[in-house]
């Protein structure tokens, strides 16, 4: 399964990469630092991967406009991470395969996974 997890936070985004290799070792997951939201198109790794994981605390209202294009794009597994709930009306009109709380821990990670909108390709 091809995976992406895009925020600013390198702390956190290889703490989420940690927890989803624990689940599914054969994943491939790239780590994307984005600094401008506003200004980032959906690529091609982001449009073809299984799934994508979106740190919403750290992009912000960019990230929610940039999820909305990723989620508009195909079949595309969108899950926000959130410390709270301020991002849950805008997960839904996305239409987001999930929702990851901060801090995101193990069984959740699993069920998300398991629990796809779009199954794996």
């Amino acid at each position: 399964m091809d995976m992406v997890i895009v925020g600013k936070d390198e702390t956190e985004s290889n703490r989420q990469k940690s927890l989803i290799k624990s689940i599914l070792p054969d994943s491939r997951i790239n780590i994307r630092m984005i600094d401008d939201p506003i200004h980032t198109a959906p690529d091609p790794e982001l449009v073809y991967s299984d799934v994508v994981f979106m740190d919403m605390d750290s992009l912000g209202q960019g990230g929610i406009n940039l999820a909305r294009s990723i989620s508009e794009s195909g079949r595309v597994n969108v899950i926000l991470v959130i410390s709270d709930h301020r991002y849950d009306m805008e997960a839904f009109s996305i239409r987001a395969s999930g929702i990851l709380y901060k801090p995101v821990v193990w069984e959740r990670m699993k069920y998300e996974i398991s629990n796809l909108r779009y199954p794996r390709r």
